[in-house]
C-alpha cells in the first residue's frame, strides 16, 4: 500500500474512533478499501456459482426420502 494511502486510512481510522469522521469521508474510505480488494471479484462469482449449484442438487423432498 502507497505511503500516502497508508496515511490517509489511518487518519479516516482515527477519525472513526474518536466520532468525527465525516459521512463523505466514509464514503471516500470504503471506495478506497473497496478498490484495493483483489480477489472480491472473484470469491463473489465462485460464491454465486456454488449457491446456484446447490439450489439444483434437491429436487424436491420425495427424491430426498426416496431411499429411506
Amino acid at each position: 500500500m502507497p505511503e500516502p494511502l497508508a496515511t490517509q486510512l489511518e487518519s479516516w481510522k482515527e477519525k472513526a474512533i474518536n466520532g468525527t469522521i465525516t459521512i463523505d469521508e466514509l464514503t471516500e474510505a470504503i471506495k478506497v478499501l473497496r478498490a484495493n480488494r483483489l480477489s472480491a471479484g472473484i470469491a463473489q462469482s465462485r460464491a454465486r456459482a456454488t449457491k446456484a449449484t446447490a439450489a439444483k442438487v434437491i429436487l424436491n423432498a420425495d427424491d430426498l426420502f426416496a431411499d429411506l
